[in-house]
């Protein structure tokens, strides 16, 4: 799905981010659209959130790696800008781990697998746990949500996500899990049934009927209402989680 997208990745947070603080500094290192998107964007956050800027220029500045004066070949401070010494730093700060900066790539997971793995495991509780959706909302299944979203959040922080495509992730991964309960509850031919909460809280209901020898039919309720299997409504999915 993600190769056949038609609209082309945006740029990565950290990456819009330095680029935010070339255009703050005069200095935009590539032209064309890309160089008039972050002057006029920085433009935007200048005139609406001020404050914004100014934060972020003085937390960077506060980081114990940040350089803002070098020392000329006199000894005195450089006054003009310097590619190692951004006067106002409008970049994301990198992750660091045992003080040392940690590369963005090892920060990366699929949020899309992560998601799938945690409505497995909730629909696995729901089938052994008595009281099906409520033991869910208050027990593991709540804490497998928090945890897919703090992976989420983690990525975002990291400057590698923007929010809506970490949502879309986690909108795909729910959908390959369904798809593999329903072919699982499908093969098995036996009546089953099993009751979670959706990672934006909507009560998803599956149930299988034995249809024949060995088969079963698997119907999708969403909040009490029949719906159609998530790759059957692709094209309302796509709109509901495009990027912006």
């Amino acid at each position: 799905a993600r190769a056949g997208a038609a609209t082309p990745r945006p740029d990565r947070p950290a990456v819009l981010a330095t680029r935010l603080a070339l255009a703050a500094a005069g200095e935009d290192l590539c032209g064309g659209a890309e160089a008039q998107t972050a002057r006029a964007l920085h433009a935007q956050l200048q005139a609406r959130v001020p404050e914004l800027l100014d934060w972020v220029a003085r937390a960077n500045a506060a980081r114990p790696e940040a350089g803002h004066d070098l020392p000329d070949p006199e000894g005195g401070a450089l006054t003009g800008w310097m590619p190692l010494a951004l006067r106002h730093d409008l970049s994301l700060p990198t992750p660091r781990h045992n003080g040392s900066a940690l590369p963005l790539a090892v920060a990366e997971g699929s949020i899309a697998v992560a998601a799938a793995m945690a409505t497995v495991a909730k629909a696995v509780l729901a089938l052994r746990c008595p009281g099906g959706t409520q033991a869910d909302e208050r027990g593991v299944g709540a804490e497998l949500d928090a945890l897919v979203a703090n992976l989420a959040s983690g990525r975002c922080a990291a400057g590698g996500a923007y929010p809506s495509e970490m949502t879309r992730e986690i909108v795909l991964g729910e959908a390959v899990a369904l798809d593999l309960l329903r072919d699982t509850l499908e093969a098995d031919g036996a009546a089953a049934g099993c009751t979670l909460r959706s990672f934006d809280g909507h009560r998803l209901a599956m149930q299988a009927t034995p249809c024949g020898p060995g088969a079963a039919r698997v119907t999708l309720c969403v909040d009490g209402a029949v719906r159609l299997w998530p790759e059957r409504a692709r094209k309302d999915a796509q709109d509901i989680c495009a990027v912006v």
